[in-house]
């Protein structure tokens, strides 16, 4: 027994020693310690009877080098770069452990709202499991986030959402703090020094992932996605062993067009390593696949901020952020023997860029790319933007998801009830008195769509009341409004929440009309393109500027600025519309309808509005007086004949086709509905109202199986009237739609000496 006693002491005292030294070598010798001590966690973790992990026993003199790199990039940065770690926020703080999940990205600001939308909806509509989706939406400050919040419908409690199809969505706010920003000329290249283009270096640490082998695919928000990004995600899967995936050009580029060092301070190792690199591919990192194990054990976030911090010190690039990931992966290439190893190669199909620049691409190549990318200043959804007919459709299909929904729910969300969640905080709806049979369910069948507008579903009718909860206050909710709103059984609606307004209030009337000359021939005149005439709008213009408490806009491609000039007043103003942005084969009376969406985006403080045509129809009256008492209304021209068997009306049905026309063919003539025609030479009423109809008119106008578009692909597209009556008879109940006294004089009568009516027509 006391052999065995001394021995046991014997083998605690060799441990003990060794623990001892260990510790005396890592104070006295600092940086060898780290590797000294990686040796005794490698050799003798065994006499201790300890099983360590692989992650930790491959710890060495690798680790050691990575801290010293680390330290020397402090070095140059900011306190504020040295600091904490990334705020995460609600639904980050849990690791996603779902392992199907197909987890694609995109950065963004507030400028790019428009621009995410349609990324969003093509990316949903043309992936082939939409339920494996996991979009996370990366932005730099508070302001960004409960923009991005209120576009996504993202309730700020929760910060993530389900759409339907079973797409998540989660939002998160990435502190600047956290990550290295490369110095950059502001001028050269707009905002590339944006928070949101670095994030996209660090999703290692922002996404928090159950697994190392999972593959993120980050997207530019200005790319319209219509291939399948489970490729991307498969190609980098079976690489076997590559941290990313980045697409061929279409037009080739090699990094010497982006470098331009300044030779004065430039270091020899960083020239000489440049030296070897211009003649290097020049990919766009705008679509990229990123293995998060491989990218995090290849410490190539290290390797990016290296780039950044010599850069930082003396010029290196022009640009933002793409130059030093591709740095950084070539550096890394050299390190590995082989581009293999470090990167995927995928086809130009998968980046097809430049489309915000040039302007020699063909409508059918762009239908052949899986992402489209609109890199360059002529962004799709601005004034100037370059090939709107591509990008344009998919907008259009993320506002048609919201407010048009065969599963009558009021959104993208699969359940009404979160979309109450979401509003909840600024807007409550309460059940006043129910006029329907059909039972009025909050959440279910009502509720605030948006803390301007209310939903109802399921044939729901009712008078509700609306309330906004005050931000940021002990305050209880205020009324805003009591009103009538309901849906017919299939049909989702939206009422609009206008607080009353006093009495005394001034009220106007705003009128949008069009005069094109430029670029657009008149089909009703037989092609002849309209001529600079003050009489082709003399009777329009003449009774306006008399009528009190109405403004109008004469929307043109181009008058001559002494016209505009001679008939501009304080009532009367001229406003230019680009029709080059919008498909070139659509007639004056189809395109204008952008043009008034264009204006009523822009002056969203409109109580009400009036579109007309300009040639016959006079103003007598105005018409807010009335419509500020029947905010729920469309007001409409209509015609003193029945839509059933209209020869002309037919005939421009059938250039619809399908749906259309067999909808117009089983309208029967007899009956004691109204089925006069409606005519679109007058519509009006709030902003909301008029933006959800033209909505709706434009995705009949829109539609690429019309007959007209197969059949005779170079004949012009005029459809609106048919388009409008389709709209109006399927979508709206006779209840919502007025027409007749005090909106308009008997058609074609003209009737010019009226004075109980807003509008004359012929």
């Amino acid at each position: 027994m006391p052999l065995d006693i001394n021995w046991r002491l014997l083998v605690i005292a060799y441990t003990a020693t060794v623990l001892v030294g260990l510790i005396v070598l890592q104070i006295v010798v600092g940086s060898i310690g780290l590797s000294t001590a990686a040796h005794f966690r490698g050799g003798h973790a065994s006499l201790l009877g300890l099983t360590l992990p692989s992650s930790v026993a491959m710890v060495g003199a690798g680790h050691q080098k990575e801290a010293l790199q680390k330290d020397r990039i402090r070095t140059s940065t900011t306190e504020a770069a040295k600091a904490s770690p990334v705020r995460l926020t609600a639904p980050y703080g849990e690791v996603d452990k779902e392992p199907n999940s197909l987890h694609v990205v995109y950065a963004c600001d507030k400028e790019q709202m428009e621009a995410l939308k349609a990324s969003v909806a093509s990316l949903v509509s043309n992936t082939a499991e939409p339920g494996r989706l996991h979009i996370h939406l990366l932005v730099g400050t508070a302001s960004d986030h409960g923009n991005v919040a209120e576009v996504m419908g993202i309730p700020s409690a929760l910060d993530s959402i389900t759409l339907r199809g079973g797409t998540r969505v989660s939002l998160l706010l990435v502190e600047s703090q956290t990550m290295m920003i490369s110095n950059v000329d502001e001028a050269e290249r707009g905002n590339i020094r944006a928070v949101e283009n670095y994030a996209r270096f660090y999703l290692d640490r922002i996404l928090p992932m159950d697994s190392l082998d999972t593959v993120v695919v980050y997207l530019d928000a200005d790319t319209i996605v219509l291939g399948d990004v489970a490729e991307v995600a498969s190609a980098l899967l079976g690489s076997g062993g590559a941290a990313v995936a980045l697409a061929q050009r279409n037009e080739p580029t090699t990094m010497e067009a982006f470098l331009q060092p300044d030779k004065r301070c430039l270091d020899l190792d960083v020239k000489e390593r440049i030296g070897n690199l211009r003649s290097k591919t020049a990919y766009n990192a705008g679509v990229m696949g990123i293995h998060l194990g491989r990218w995090k054990s290849l410490h190539i976030r290290d390797r990016v901020e290296q780039w950044i911090s010599w850069h930082n010190k003396c010029r290196i690039w022009k640009g933002g952020s793409q130059p030093p990931l591709l740095l950084a992966l070539y550096d890394l290439t050299a390190d590995q023997q082989g581009a293999e190893q470090v990167m995927v190669e995928l086809p130009s199909e998968w980046n097809f860029a430049n489309l915000g620049w040039k302007t020699d691409f063909a409508a059918t190549e762009l239908a052949g790319q899986k992402v489209l990318h609109w890199n360059g200043p002529k962004k799709p959804w601005l004034q100037n933007g370059l090939y709107v007919e591509a990008w344009l459709p998919w907008r259009k299909n993320f506002d048609s998801m919201i407010l048009s929904s065969s599963e009558s729910t009021p959104s993208l969300l699969t359940d009404p009830s979160h979309r109450s969640v979401n509003t909840s905080a600024a807007c409550q709806v309460n059940l006043l008195k129910q006029k329907s049979r059909t039972a009025c369910v909050g959440g279910h069948s009502f509720g605030c769509y948006t803390p301007s507008e209310l939903w109802v579903d399921k044939g729901c009718k009712g008078k509700f009341a609306v309330y906004r909860v005050p931000a940021e206050t002990s305050d209880g909710p205020v009324l805003v409004e009591a009103l009538f709103c309901k849906s017919r059984a299939g049909t989702l609606n939206v009422c609009d929440v206008v607080p009353e307004v006093p009495d005394g209030q001034p009220c106007e009337t705003q009128i949008l009309t069009t005069y094109f000359t430029q670029h657009k021939s008149d089909w009703q005149r037989e092609g002849v393109r309209t001529k600079v005439k003050y009489k082709y709008m003399r009777k329009f213009y003449e009774s306006a500027r008399t009528v009190p408490g109405v403004r109008v806009e004469i929307i043109h491609d181009g008058l001559p600025e002494e016209f505009i000039a001679n008939y501009t007043t304080d009532k009367i103003k001229f406003v230019y519309c680009d029709l080059h942005q919008y498909e070139q084969r659509l007639g004056v009376n189809d395109v204008r309808y952008y043009c008034f969406k264009e204006r009523l985006r822009a002056n969203p403080q409109w109580e009400f509005v009036f579109t007309t045509d300009l040639t016959d129809v006079f103003v007598k009256s105005n018409p807010c007086p009335y419509a500020r008492r029947h905010r729920d209304r469309i007001f409409v021209g209509r015609e003193t004949v029945d839509l059933p068997n209209h020869p002309w009306m037919e005939k421009r049905f059938r250039e619809l086709s399908g749906k259309y026309y067999n909808w117009f063919q089983s309208m029967s003539p007899i009956g004691v509905e109204d089925k006069r025609i409606f005519n679109c030479g007058i519509l009006g009423g709030t902003p909301p109202l008029l933006l959800r109809v033209f909505d709706r008119m434009l995705e009949v106008i829109e539609d690429p199986d019309l007959r007209i578009r197969k059949e005779t692909p170079e004949a012009e597209v005029n459809v609106n009237m048919p388009a409008l009556n389709w709209v109006l008879f399927t979508s709206y109940s006779p209840e919502a739609i007025q027409s007749d006294q005090p909106v308009h004089s008997r058609y074609k009568s003209w009737e010019s000496d009226r004075t109980d009516v807003w509008f004359v027509h012929k």
